[in-house]
């Protein structure tokens, strides 16, 4: 990841930290947050500037080069990601203005953006992993200050913001909407534990926990729970015919993914039971299984595969 862009995850989340700790400084006024991020975006320049020894009015061509010009994958290659990175970007915009319009959401209305996350991720590992890594810290960053400006009403973001996201409220979300948050950190986790190898190398099976367990396997339990659910567990939400989907579904991923990881050889016995076992903790859990299910997939593979 550092042959990308050295420096620049930290930069970008010390930066978002200070952001955060300012604005809560200023919250009274909110108009004064646009202010504060714009010293500190700034000053985030010409911290990164200095430390790659690069003017600052040159980043912009610095990570052009970088981006469009890589030195591990062929340019078409990265063109052709990108390009069906940006696609599922604008669908799930298209499908945030449609659903904003139309004034209320569902659970199934929310697995969209499981969809086009999965997508994302599973092409990334897959084609460019250290891309999709320093991509995926970046596009946490940039949510978190989405919700600060929308969580604070700052002009003239909050309104539209508010307009547009307040519909896909979940029932488990307070006076901030952190679902979004999680389900991309939930994605993300297993990116924290071990670094995506270069495109030339297939990446371990445990990096893809986070796609099957919160992108795949909890957006099945959600879809067939909600159209075909009709026994529930125990002093439970959740219904057996979701827990069979999310079972079939997470099982049949990590067989499909088998092949393109670094395991190909991941027994039948060790994905069934990692099925089994993150089954039952979506079934059981109540509001943290979107980072629990990644960190046990996780750590499950890393151990049996």
């Amino acid at each position: 990841m550092s042959s990308y862009h050295p420096y620049l995850i930290e930069v970008a989340w010390s930066s978002t930290v200070l952001l955060i700790l300012l604005s809560g400084l200023v919250s009274t006024r909110p108009i004064l947050i646009n202010a504060v991020f714009v010293v500190v975006v700034l000053g985030a320049f010409l911290l990164y500037s200095s430390l790659i020894s690069i003017s600052p009015f040159h980043l912009l061509h610095h990570f052009y080069e970088v981006l469009l010009e890589p030195r591990y994958i062929e340019h078409s290659i990265r063109s052709s990601l990108l390009l069906f990175w940006f696609l599922n970007l604008v669908a799930s915009l298209i499908f945030v203005v449609v659903v904003a319009h139309g004034g209320r959401s569902s659970s199934v209305h929310r697995k969209f953006f499981h969809l086009t996350l999965s997508l994302v991720f599973l092409s990334g590992l897959i084609v460019d992993g250290p891309l999709l890594s320093l991509s995926a810290a970046l596009l946490l960053s940039i949510f978190t200050i989405l919700e600060l400006l929308r969580f604070h009403s700052v002009p003239p973001w909050g309104v539209p913001l508010n307009r547009y996201l307040q519909v896909f409220r979940d029932h488990q979300d307070g006076a901030m909407l952190l679902t979004p948050l999680y389900l991309l950190a939930g994605v993300c986790l297993p990116l924290l534990f071990h670094s995506p190898p270069p495109p030339s190398i297939a990446p371990p099976i445990q990096l893809f926990a986070g796609v099957i367990s919160v992108g795949v396997g909890d957006s099945a339990a959600a879809l067939v729970g909600t159209k075909l659910g009709r026994h529930r567990w125990p002093r439970r939400h959740k219904t057996l015919e979701g827990s069979i989907g999310m079972l079939i579904s997470v099982f049949l991923s990590l067989l499909l993914l088998r092949p393109l990881s670094a395991s190909p050889s991941l027994s039948i016995a060790v994905i069934t039971v990692v099925s089994i076992v993150l089954t039952a903790l979506e079934a059981f859990l109540a509001n943290v299984d979107n980072i629990v299910l990644p960190l046990v997939g996780y750590g499950m593979l890393a151990w049996l595969g």
